[in-house]
């Protein structure tokens, strides 16, 4: 797996275990539909104010008209010729709910039969936002020994 970032440290306001959902959703569908001993590459880019998240494998890919189905509940594409266990087809549902409750979008692009990729964005702090939370832990950080 190779990992890219466009930037040392972005902040964003959300939900640390329910990102981390989205990106094992998307990270484990990524290996279990990838060909094997495929590439899976993972880049984070800030893009006008948002972070956005960019997850590709090689491999079978989805063909074009499947591509908007993906995200719906219950889906479960038939064209997947990999040999692995179905699941349920909530994963990518799951994860466009959680990406939109946080302010974002999420899309998936793909070259069928060469790969397959997924990308979300959520909203940034703002730069000043991101200071006086900053600032904020200091002071708190601070004063925590003062009764």
């Amino acid at each position: 797996m190779t990992v890219e970032s466009s930037t040392e440290q972005m902040y964003v306001n959300a939900d640390e275990e329910l990102l981390k959902i989205v990106l094992v959703n998307i990270l484990s569908n990524a290996v279990k539909y990838g060909e094997e001993n495929g590439k899976v590459e993972v880049v984070v880019t800030d893009r006008d104010g948002f972070c956005r998240v960019s997850i590709t494998n090689t491999g079978i890919g989805v063909p074009k008209e499947e591509l908007l189905k993906i995200f719906g509940k219950f889906t479960r594409l038939d064209f997947q010729e990999s040999q692995c266990s179905r699941g349920a087809g909530l994963g990518l549902y799951n994860t466009q709910c959680i990406i939109e409750q946080h302010g974002g979008k999420i899309w998936a692009e793909s070259e069928y039969g060469k790969w397959f990729r997924v990308n979300f964005e959520i909203p940034l702090l703002l730069k000043d936002v991101q200071k006086i939370q900053s600032e904020d832990c200091l002071v708190e950080t601070q004063n925590s020994s003062t009764p």
